[in-house]
């Protein structure tokens, strides 16, 4: 499928998004179905991105390139949107997304770059280090698989 650079980096966007499964809106403290949850998504470049989206809002997110999850604000809106904030971060396929400020996806934008979601931090991103270094097009389809890699890099 082609797509074309617009559609790309929306898409893109997508991998600062956490998804499971469900139509109804949740806000980040409802003990919804997102909070609590690592998510493994496609990240529109042919690699992945995880984040873990605890209470109270917060996400923790393991993006390429950085050695520590980049920490962040989540919630869902009452129409279903997923909206996140990173305040300190600006990501490179979306320069016009400034630091801390809210962007959204609609939920089925979001369905569709889900790879897998297990619950609790299961990397422990809460703690700030990431487990290695994620490179750009490096794919996992399960968190198996990121954990048999975890267990090489040790």
């Amino acid at each position: 499928m082609a797509w074309g650079a617009g559609r790309r980096a929306l898409l893109a966007a997508a991998i600062i998004v956490a998804a499971v499964g469900g139509a109804r809106a949740e806000h980040a403290d409802s003990g919804g179905p997102l909070v609590g949850h690592t998510i493994i998504m496609a990240d529109g470049f042919g690699g992945v991105a995880i984040e873990y989206m605890a209470a109270k809002g917060k996400a923790h997110f393991w993006y390429r390139g950085e050695a520590k999850p980049i920490k962040g604000y989540w919630r869902v809106d009452p129409g279903g949107a997923v909206c996140f904030s990173y305040p300190d971060y600006t990501f490179d396929y979306a320069p016009n997304i400034k630091p801390g400020e809210w962007f959204c996806l609609s939920r089925p934008l979001y369905f569709e770059r889900v790879i897998a979601k297990r619950p609790g931090d299961v990397f422990g991103l809460t703690r700030g280090v990431a487990p290695f270094t994620l490179s750009k097009g490096q794919y996992f389809g399960s968190f198996e698989a990121i954990q048999r890699a975890v267990g090489m890099r040790r």
